[in-house]
């Protein structure tokens, strides 16, 4: 019996990388789009329409409901998270048995990556383009942000100097799946030439983008 999931999405946000893993593993999941721009996920209707009941759901975006168990239904936010739990349960050949030293690589690198590469990079975010009051816009912090990001890129590159395709086992994982996300979104912000295809960090993305479930996950809209 094939679970009975569902993905509360946006396109051009952290709901990629659950998508990402979705395809790559060929899950069947309803996909609910959620136009966060307008406001969508802030209304109660929306949520109740969709069965999103949860004290932590804010009105972003992903978010991941599992009612398989219709008497324990599970509803997730938070993308690490929802990796997490649907490689865990549904899609094991993207991480390790958890009381392995590989899965506690794998959450190192996640954990690394979301502290050190999106908190900077969701902090510029706020700081420039994101919709939030002008006086909360602080423009002085974005060099202090962008120097965090240099940082963890540098460790990345000492880590990655071996060249290896794979950041943990010999295999793609979840770990790939949020570091390469997130140098994407530094590539997008101008804080990483991914045109530069010397860069390790760059030569390690790409290869990962070339992938089929990638591809797949780029074209929903």
């Amino acid at each position: 019996i094939m679970p009975s999931l569902k993905l509360i999405y946006c396109p051009p946000t952290r709901s990629k990388m659950p998508t990402w893993l979705i395809n790559e593993a060929d899950l069947d999941v309803t996909f609910v789009k959620c136009d966060v721009s307008k406001g969508e996920g802030h209304n109660p209707a929306f949520a109740e329409e969709h069965g999103i009941l949860h004290p932590l759901y804010k009105g972003s975006v992903p978010c991941l409901i599992d009612s398989s168990d219709a008497d324990k239904p599970v509803t997730l936010t938070e993308s690490g998270a929802i990796l997490n739990y649907l490689a865990g349960r549904y899609a094991p050949q993207f991480t390790f048995p958890n009381s392995t030293g590989e899965y506690a690589e794998v959450l190192r690198y996640m954990f690394f990556s979301y502290s050190e590469m999106e908190a900077p990079l969701w902090n510029m975010a706020h700081h420039t383009f994101l919709p939030i009051p002008e006086d909360k816009k602080v423009p002085a912090v974005i060099a202090t942000d962008a120097w965090r990001l240099s940082n963890a890129h540098n460790v990345l590159r000492g880590d990655l100097k071996d060249k290896r395709e794979f950041l943990v086992g010999g295999k793609f994982t979840i770990a790939d799946i949020v570091v390469s996300f997130h140098l994407a979104w530094a590539g997008q912000m101008k804080n990483l030439d991914m045109t530069d295809s010397s860069d390790v960090l760059v030569a390690y993305a790409t290869k990962h983008f070339e992938r089929p479930a990638f591809q797949k996950t780029q074209a929903l809209e």
